[in-house]
């Protein structure tokens, strides 16, 4: 879920995601409030039974790995079945941190402000914190998808344009799409030749470039053409052995020239 800092942000001083008067109190001894920065932004999606009503029901701390641990538990309601839905938010999470349920019925999203790992810091473990109040999210967040399908392709280079509508997908270099009608899978092939064949430039598997093997050597980098140049100096030779696939360097003897260069 791809939201703004300035969004988040201005989520910090308001409810959000909770519907507006929610009663964030919790049923310690000081009944604690649970802070507007707890809880930044919010997003389920269930494939199989639309959710009406979700509601945040507590808040566990556990010790875990030498640091608190707190685990939110969503509940939905529907008849007399009840399904939980439970988050882990480590102590020492990233602001805003981003966590994810992900199962074959549903995708949930939740992002985590300050407020809570603050919570979670100074509550003993072992501490269950109910929700009194129930509080209940937004209903515009929760959204139900039985059919999955793509949309919308938005690239990541610089410069791409989203595309929308009936999207195709095509073979490429060294690439071959396989559809699999009988369980549903598109399944993205990839070896040397298959789909529109090798790159251009490249005709066979036989004598790569210098610059599609080596990229660094000791340190050093190669030229623009992606070569490295060898040199024997004074009293040194370097010799190619391309039977056995080998680059000699030895002493110069007499016959030899006191330099010598092997090119790429």
């Amino acid at each position: 879920m791809t939201r703004t800092i300035q969004w988040l942000n201005a989520n910090r001083y308001r409810v959000y995601p909770f519907i507006e008067d929610s009663d964030l109190h919790m049923d310690d001894i000081d009944h604690t409030v649970l802070p507007n920065d707890a809880l930044l932004d919010f997003q389920l999606v269930t494939f199989e039974l639309p959710f009406a009503d979700v509601v945040l029901e507590k808040l566990e701390i556990i010790r875990a790995a030498g640091m608190n641990k707190g685990q939110l538990t969503f509940t939905h309601t529907m008849g007399t079945t009840t399904t939980r839905m439970t988050i882990d938010v480590y102590a020492n999470a990233a602001d805003p941190y981003e966590a994810i349920l992900h199962t074959p019925t549903m995708f949930m999203s939740v992002t985590i402000g300050a407020g809570l790992t603050a919570l979670i810091v100074n509550t003993p473990p072992g501490t269950t914190l109910l929700f009194t109040g129930a509080p209940k999210l937004e209903p515009a967040l929760l959204k139900f998808q039985n059919k999955h399908r793509v949309t919308t392709i938005v690239g990541t280079a610089p410069g791409s344009v989203p595309i929308a509508g009936d999207v195709y997908a095509e073979n490429g270099t060294n690439v071959e799409l396989e559809i699999e009608p009988s369980n549903n899978v598109l399944r993205i092939n990839a070896a040397p030749g298959i789909g529109k064949g090798f790159p251009p430039g490249r005709a066979t598997l036989e004598r790569p470039s210098c610059n599609e093997i080596l990229m660094l050597l000791n340190g050093l980098t190669a030229d623009n053409a992606g070569d490295f140049m060898i040199t024997g100096e004074q009293g040194i030779v370097v010799v190619a052995d391309p039977v056995n696939h080998q680059l000699i360097i030895r002493p110069a003897e007499a016959a030899d020239e006191m330099t010598q260069e092997c090119g790429t």
